[in-house]
């Protein structure tokens, strides 16, 4: 578990027998697909973790309407997780 943000990311749930790992339909990309890390005033990293591949991306944002609209959101919309999926990729590949 995230100790960061208190959420479970998929890998955690796919290890925890929560979910099956198979998705029907198109993929959606979902908040728990995310982690957000803190990084100041007005930072945060953001983490997208692939539910079929269990690759992560990364990338330190300042695009604060962005996070808020997800993280700070109750029910983020699929544009705007989108959104910030394509900004986690266009910052490259988590832990290398």
């Amino acid at each position: 578990m995230n100790k960061m943000n208190n959420t479970i990311g998929y890998t955690e749930r796919y290890l925890m027998g929560l979910t099956s790992g198979k998705k029907s339909g198109k993929e959606r990309v979902s908040l728990l697909d995310f982690t957000f890390e803190f990084r100041g005033y007005g930072h945060y990293r953001v983490i997208y973790e692939s539910p079929k591949t269990y690759k992560r991306w990364s990338i330190v944002t300042d695009d604060m309407p962005l996070v808020d609209a997800t993280k700070n959101s109750e029910g983020p919309t699929q544009k705007d997780l989108n959104r910030l999926k394509a900004l986690c990729k266009k910052g490259g590949i988590y832990g290398k």
